[in-house]
């Protein structure tokens, strides 16, 4: 079963036209301003949480503290395509831009794998099986 919605999926990228995300970070960042490598822990689950105390990235149960909420974004995407160690630009800025660039090309997909699930299957259960393998493929696509 797993291995048929794995195809499926597949076929969902082909006919829906949806091409592989640039990589996050690299292809968003410039090499020259990184300051630091951060170790992560491998997740399904991650979420951003603050307080009064700041701002962390929860991986697993695993927590991440982070220097900004910018720092905590840039982490959550690097979480989510599969990084075990990221590059951290040096400034918030760049960090902002680079989740902002990624983030707008994803939902562009989204977007449009939506419309296509609409169409072509009409059953919400395996809509929403076929959207979150789809998911998991444009953003651990290894281009």
């Amino acid at each position: 079963r797993r291995h048929e919605i794995d195809v499926l999926a597949e076929d969902v990228l082909r006919e829906a036209g949806l091409t592989p995300l640039p990589k996050f970070p690299e292809s968003y960042i410039d090499m020259f301003e990184v300051k630091e490598v951060k170790k992560l822990p491998l997740g399904t689950k991650c979420e951003i949480k603050t307080n009064l105390e700041g701002v962390w990235l929860n991986v697993d149960g695993e927590t991440i503290p982070c220097s900004s909420p910018e720092e905590a974004k840039f982490l959550y995407w690097s979480v989510l395509v599969g990084k075990e160690e990221v590059l951290l630009p040096s400034d918030k800025e760049k960090m902002a831009q680079a989740v902002n660039v990624f983030e707008k090309e994803f939902l562009e997909r989204i977007k449009t794998l939506d419309e296509w699930l609409q169409k072509n299957i009409p059953s919400q259960k395996e809509k929403k099986v076929i959207r979150e393998k789809v998911i998991e493929k444009l953003l651990k696509s290894k281009i």
